[in-house]
């Protein structure tokens, strides 16, 4: 038999991870603003999202991330990951201009939230 004591110190400690990862996420975002059409509808210009340096394997396919370009940082969706880099696309094709296959170096942050507007009609 477990004795209790122990099973709620287990989930303490996992509790522990628990708060120590997510204040490890929160510590290190920084706030970006979305300028153009191209990832509509997802987001949409002067919105506002929390953005994170990647950890690990990031990014992932489906994630959004903030690239730099060199002449430019562009927020896409990363489409595509392979040993050759990684390929961006925006949302809204048609007024995207998509930079296709960057190298993983390229990626500088990966989005945790949109947090501006706080609300947002469906029109």
């Amino acid at each position: 038999m477990v004795d209790p004591v122990l099973r709620a110190g287990a989930v303490v400690a996992r509790g522990g991870v628990v708060v120590v990862r997510f204040a490890r996420l929160f510590v290190s975002c920084t706030p970006a603003r979305v300028a153009g059409a191209s990832m509509e509808p997802t987001l949409r210009d002067g919105d506002r999202i929390a953005v994170r340096p990647p950890f690990g394997h990031e990014p992932h396919v489906g994630q959004i991330v903030v690239a730099d370009l060199g002449d430019r940082e562009v927020i896409k969706r990363v489409a595509a990951v392979d040993a050759d880099g990684i390929r961006l696309a925006g949302d809204n094709r048609s007024a995207s201009t998509d930079p296709g296959q960057v190298p993983r170096e390229a990626i500088r942050a990966v989005m945790i939230a949109r947090y501006w507007p706080l609300m947002r009609s469906t029109n």
